[in-house]
């Protein structure tokens, strides 16, 4: 896993002796107080997909949209809820599953990049075009170490090993929030469930007030 700001890039590689394997995507998937409300995926081509996912837990009205991009085509794919498949491209549902199949004859590596947004899939989409389209994974490692650079390299410590891996997660911790909440056109959900937009800046947030 690697990321950029907002989008974020999967690498996965099969054992070579297969010549297929799959991708399996649960938007219904959710852990300790979270609870899902709804789910939407929609198959754009044999390498793009798109949709949400709404639930409810520490906030009430928690909406993720996303618009995602494998790095090579998918040889099929298969919608499902509670064991009832749709046929269409696009399914909503309390707990959409999507499967995606791939061919692995000359390559075992598959790559995903996914890009967020509060507000739409087609502003997911945008963001994920800001950030530059088909990139591979190494490429977006490299430039979120360039970026974690900025903010590390600058100070400098004289101390032990232990000290030095002691206080640089901590500078790492402190640069953990806040983080950039609106999408590459300004665009933002609001705490009063309304999209608002920024424009000049970047709007921010971060989990709980902890």
């Amino acid at each position: 896993l690697t990321a950029g700001l907002r989008t974020g890039t999967q690498k996965y590689s099969f054992d070579s002796k297969h010549n297929t394997g799959q991708v399996k995507l649960d938007l219904g998937y959710s852990r300790n107080w979270d609870a899902t409300l709804a789910t939407e995926i929609k198959i754009i081509d044999n390498q793009t997909i798109a949709g949400f996912r709404k639930s409810i837990g520490w906030a009430k009205d928690q909406r993720v949209f996303f618009y995602s991009r494998f790095s090579r085509p998918f040889k099929q794919w298969k919608i499902q809820q509670d064991g009832q498949q749709f046929k269409s491209k696009q399914a909503q549902g309390k707990n959409i599953v999507a499967l995606f199949d791939f061919e692995l004859s000359d390559n075992s590596v598959v790559e995903v990049t996914t890009a967020i947004s509060s507000v739409s899939s087609e502003n997911a989409r945008l963001n994920f075009v800001e950030e530059g389209e088909n990139k591979s994974f190494a490429t977006v490692k490299q430039q979120a170490r360039e970026e974690w650079s900025k903010v590390l390299d600058p100070i400098q410590i004289d101390a032990s090993e232990d000290n030095k891996t002691q206080f640089y997660t901590a500078l790492y911790h402190s640069h953990l929030a806040p983080r950039v909440f609106s999408d590459a056109n300004g665009q933002y959900k609001g705490a009063d469930g309304e999209t608002h937009k920024v424009t000049g800046h970047r709007r921010f947030s971060f989990f709980s007030l902890w």
